[in-house]
């Protein structure tokens, strides 16, 4: 009959996590491979990474600049329960040498989907998911922390170091 769908943040309200890196080699070649980056990162299976744009501009004589975003679903880590991680890039990288900025923003969010037959069934399992289901979603925050956690020391691999 119905269905409801509960998304919440799994940093504070409306948290983005920003990693941005300053005077470093960018290849265009990693954004082609992206979402094989995210999928190994992710520990997901590469089908639910979805790039929903990229697009370069090389119109600027010093530098081509460029922005991108992919989407990457985690399914079934708790029934019912899936993980959504948003992932954006904007930076530029120099056309004679290649060097640039970058800077990377994730934001995650739980999904939960409640299907119900009938008016009843609604508010039973409303009520179930505000009485009991909270703790175990807390497990799956911790899941999608460390995760991005692990983004974060990937990007630093690559982009060299510090996070500015």
């Amino acid at each position: 009959m119905g269905e409801i769908k509960i998304r919440k943040g799994i940093f504070p309200a409306k948290t983005k996590l920003i990693f941005s890196f300053q005077n470093t080699f960018i290849n265009p070649l990693f954004f082609k491979q992206m979402p094989f980056f995210l999928a190994r990162v992710f520990q997901i299976p590469r089908e639910k990474v979805v790039e929903k744009s990229f697009k370069w501009d090389v119109t600027s004589p010093k530098e081509n600049s460029f922005i991108g975003r992919w989407v990457c679903v985690e399914e079934g880590v708790i029934p019912g329960v899936n993980l959504i991680y948003d992932v954006r890039v904007k930076g530029s990288a120099g056309k004679s040498d290649g060097r640039g900025s970058i800077g990377f923003a994730v934001k995650s969010e739980i999904e939960t989907e409640i299907s119900y037959s009938s008016f009843i069934e609604k508010y039973l399992k409303i009520f179930y998911f505000r009485a009991f289901y909270l703790k175990k979603m807390e497990g799956a925050k911790e899941i999608g922390r460390i995760k991005v956690s692990r983004l974060e020391n990937a990007l630093k691999e690559i982009f060299g170091g510090e996070k500015k």
